[in-house]
């Protein structure tokens, strides 16, 4: 009994020896398996930000520029949806996959032609404006770029700012200047004032009393901030009183 009882242990203690070596071994696997996951997600992770770090839209200070300026097949595509920027002597054709916005050169004067392609399958929406005037899907402006004409806009919740100038026979792309307020005033008596200028009132009777009204109007593109008027030597005249304006801030194409 005592031998037999003494070879089962020593059987049993076998097993459990095997039990444990297996448990080990599993044990080693699930870390394998938990580091072969984590690298996974990781992969996957960088991925994700390299797809998402693209910019969402073209490159337009990469553009070429036109050349054959007095050409009207001279043409940028400003391709939002492979976010690229391509010139060609003729207007692509949409394949209506793709959104862009298509800058042509008209003449050597500096006129050029804005065209919205909004493609159904792309489904960000394109919606733009050249210096104020709205460009709609399937539409298109033409206005004189010689001096610089301003792009605003969006693409789906990216936003489009760019400045296109056509002049000397070439076409380049930019970034807008900062926004700055520029003033303007004009008079009740005399109308619009000059820089610098004086408001003449002409000849009154003596002791006669006369209001006049100042208008500020700002056609910039910042906010105008201005001050109480004061009265500056003033000649044959009394100035009794300056009422404070109705606002202190004058909006970007406000008055």
């Amino acid at each position: 009994m005592t031998m037999a009882f003494s070879r089962f242990s020593a059987i049993g203690a076998s097993r459990d020896a095997h039990g444990e070596d297996r448990s080990v071994a599993k044990s080693i696997d699930r870390a394998r398996l938990f580091v072969l996951q984590a690298c996974l997600l990781f992969c996957k992770a960088l991925f994700l930000w390299l797809v998402l770090s693209v910019p969402a839209q073209a490159q337009y200070t990469n553009c070429p520029s036109p050349g054959a300026p007095t050409s009207v097949t001279d043409t940028l595509a400003l391709n939002l949806t492979d976010n690229d920027c391509d010139y060609s002597t003729n207007v692509p054709v949409s394949d209506e996959n793709e959104d862009f916005i298509l800058i042509q050169n008209v003449d050597s004067a500096g006129n050029t032609n804005f065209f919205n392609f909004d493609g159904g399958d792309d489904a960000r929406l394109l919606t733009f404006s050249v210096n104020g005037n709205p460009v709609s899907s399937g539409g298109s402006v033409t206005l004189d770029c010689s001096a610089g004409c301003s792009v605003t806009g969006t693409h789906g919740a990216t936003a489009i700012n760019f400045t296109y100038t056509y002049s000397g026979g070439t076409g380049t792309i930019g970034t807008p200047p900062p926004p700055e307020p520029e003033i303007a005033v004009s008079s009740s008596e005399s109308g619009a004032l000059t820089d610098g200028g004086t408001d003449a009132q002409g000849s009154e009777p003596a002791g006669m009393a006369k209001s006049v009204t100042y208008t500020v109007t700002n056609s910039g593109t910042a906010a105008l901030t201005i001050a109480q008027a004061v009265s500056a030597a003033p000649s044959n005249v009394t100035v009794n009183s300056i009422s404070a304006p109705g606002s202190l801030t004058v909006a970007p194409g406000g008055g």
